[in-house]
């Protein structure tokens, strides 16, 4: 059953890939963005952890 619902939302994103190019990537980078935001602060908090006080 998993495998089946895998592949339907597998195919809801390509379609929403075909269907709306811009959106998608506008998505992407918003996606990216707060990746980079969230590794950006994690490393802050990894570095306030380590450094004696």
């Amino acid at each position: 059953m998993e495998g089946i619902i895998g592949l339907v939302i597998i195919g809801w994103c390509i379609w929403f890939i075909i269907r709306h190019p811009l959106k998608t990537l506008s998505l992407l980078l918003k996606v990216g963005f707060l990746s980079l935001l969230g590794f950006g602060g994690f490393l802050a908090l990894y570095w306030f952890a380590i450094t004696p006080f």
